[in-house]
């Protein structure tokens, strides 16, 4: 039987703090796998969040900073799951996001503040930086906002 952060225990407030005190340590791995997570050996997580940990995959070695790994969504008013894997060695940099049903291949890298789209696959030692940001003409150049020069 897996434990869940909501609705498992009396107290959900003991989890919680429970998980962030192991944050950054062995320790989380060992939690996240009792609530039903496949995580590998040597893998390394501060600050990251799953959804539905039973169909989150992360194989041995990889890094997690401040990732997010969405394993559900709501499209058209249905409600989608689908597996986040994280490959052996991957990096997913702080504020990295991956949605359901995509997979980050071994020894590849999402960068900070990058998103990984649905049913994507990004193939071994790779790496992806793409975020939301557009090149804009109303962006003032950093020497205007003093007026060092």
């Amino acid at each position: 039987m897996a434990l869940q952060a909501s609705g498992a225990l009396p107290d959900d407030r003991v989890l919680k703090f429970v998980l962030m005190l192991q944050d950054g340590s062995y320790v989380i791995n060992w939690i996240y796998r009792a609530m039903g997570a496949h995580i590998g050996w040597n893998v390394f997580q501060l600050g990251s969040t799953f959804m539905e940990h039973d169909l989150t995959y992360i194989a041995d070695g990889a890094v997690l900073t401040g990732a997010t790994l969405q394993t559900h969504l709501y499209e058209d008013r249905m409600y989608k799951t689908g597996k986040v894997i994280v490959g052996e060695n991957a990096l997913i940099a702080p504020g990295g996001f991956a949605l359901y049903g995509s997979e980050l291949g071994t020894g590849s890298s999402l960068a900070s503040h990058s998103l990984l789209m649905r049913n994507e696959t990004f193939q071994a030692q790779s790496r992806l930086s793409r975020t939301n940001l557009r090149c804009c003409s109303c962006i003032v150049p950093p020497c205007e906002l003093f007026d060092i020069f």
